[in-house]
């Protein structure tokens, strides 16, 4: 048996609003004085509309907060962006200066804005919990508590994503949160005395956990071997040539003067000198360069063909420039000469204080 109780919808009670407001009953009255003033406007069950659109007095704040409040903080609006929401609202009702008003309320929102994703390896079951940006370590291990440990129990290992915003750093929640580790849970044995049907159900749950790992591990393997189709491993010996991959856009020590995106990505090539470890090489550069001599294997490319050196070479620093170009003009005038990739400029800049390194120069 079951008892179903009448729920008013959420335009019901705009609607119930609408009815109660003294400023749009003002409206209506001079539209139903003036029919021909208001063209663009009409009544339908007792509300006016402007353009199709149920219209609401922008002196009514607080019907306006409400309809915000359910296209926007509501489940239906998911705390969603501002074009999002504006893209809803306009569709039912207008009322003036709606742009700012809706731009104001969704930059003032509170509401959860990232989601804390939690998954298990060996089922991939997910659990999902709701947070602030501005969320802290402990934050995250109550939640973590919350949704996980209280369910599930004490994980034995966690592995976190380690992204720029994961304020855990290799420790568990529990830990953070408490300061020492979780204790571990005893595992249960079953003996003489333990019941049939529960004796039962343990060991179709042992029977289940290994076939899902070994299923895991099988589809991990096969995975792996499809991957590593592609993939060939990449060393290098003392002598070879390379050229070094860089990031120019990133690299300060390197930096171009202009289109830093749109520079070279590979210069060189560069004779190996050694090999340290299994995954860097240490490079002979330039006696100009101003970046570490080792470098990852990933960096790295295969020169083909004639190693000739600095084919292409690694673009001088404005430092650089500067520290050898500089002279000094009278007191406190500087003459700097400084050379880009295609041109030479040259200019005079007034100066209240020489550095050391100019005077020593």
């Amino acid at each position: 048996m079951a008892l179903s109780l009448p729920r008013s919808s959420p335009l019901d009670n705009i609607h119930a609003a609408l009815a109660l407001s003294s400023n749009l009953q003002q409206l209506i009255s001079k539209f139903l004085s003036d029919p021909l003033a208001f063209s663009q406007y009409s009544m339908r069950d007792g509300l006016l509309f402007y353009k199709n659109r149920i219209f609401i007095p922008s002196a009514d704040r607080s019907l306006v907060h409400l309809i915000l409040q359910e296209f926007h903080s509501s489940r239906l609006g998911g705390h969603a962006e501002f074009l999002r929401t504006f893209s809803s609202v306009p569709d039912h009702f207008y009322w003036d200066q709606m742009h700012s008003d809706i731009r104001d309320f969704v930059r003032t929102c509170q509401g959860y804005t990232v989601i804390f994703v939690v998954v298990d390896r060996l089922s991939k079951y997910a659990h999902f919990a709701p947070l602030h940006s501005n969320f802290t370590a402990v934050q995250v291990a109550v939640v973590f508590l919350s949704i996980m440990v209280k369910l599930h129990g004490f994980p034995s290992s966690i592995i976190s994503d380690r992204d720029k915003i994961t304020p855990i750093n290799g420790m568990t929640p529990f830990k953070v949160l408490y300061g020492r580790d979780p204790p571990s849970i005893v595992p249960l044995f079953v003996h003489d005395g333990t019941p049939p049907d529960i004796q039962t159900q343990l060991q179709q749950r042992d029977l289940l956990l290994s076939e899902l790992k070994g299923n895991l591990l099988k589809a991990q393997n096969c995975m792996k071997l499809y991957t590593n189709r592609h993939r060939t491993e990449l060393q290098f010996n003392v002598g070879n040539f390379v050229f070094v991959k860089l990031q120019l856009y990133r690299q300060h020590s390197v930096r171009l003067q202009h289109q830093q995106k749109l520079g070279m990505r590979y210069f060189g090539p560069f004779k190996v000198l050694s090999r340290i470890g299994t995954v860097a090489y240490h490079l002979e550069l330039p006696s100009y360069a101003k970046i570490h001599p080792v470098f990852h294997i990933s960096l790295l490319k295969p020169c083909r063909g004639d190693p000739t050196p600095n084919i292409i070479p690694l673009p001088l620093t404005a430092l650089v420039d500067l520290m050898d170009k500089v002279q000094l003009k009278g007191e406190g005038n500087v003459m700097v000469e400084d050379s880009g990739q295609n041109n030479a400029v040259k200019y005079s800049k007034r100066v209240t204080r020489v550095p050391l390194w100019f005077r020593d120069n």
